[in-house]
């Protein structure tokens, strides 16, 4: 079973690979899917040797009010990080 299998409501917002951030699009145009139907499936790796790996809703990837995470290839912005006073 692959690592990344997820229902819809629980699928990554983006990838990492290459050294940066990927939306579901653009890595599934890159590696696409195993016979699971998942993106990037068990066992992908970048061009470093670098399993592929994933960013969810709940995850912290910034702790900077206003930080965006895109797209490293078409740009799209995947989240924001809200702060507040």
């Amino acid at each position: 079973m692959s690592a990344y299998h997820y229902c819809s409501s629980h699928a990554p917002i983006a990838y990492t690979y290459e050294a940066d951030h990927h939306c579901p699009t653009c890595t599934e145009a890159r590696f696409g899917k195993d016979e699971r139907g998942d993106i990037a499936g068990e066992g992908s790796e970048d061009s470093e040797g670098n399993p592929i790996g994933a960013i969810f809703s709940w995850d912290e990837w910034s702790t900077e009010p206003g930080d965006t995470l895109a797209c490293g290839n078409c740009h799209d912005v995947l989240d924001t990080t809200y702060g507040g006073n």
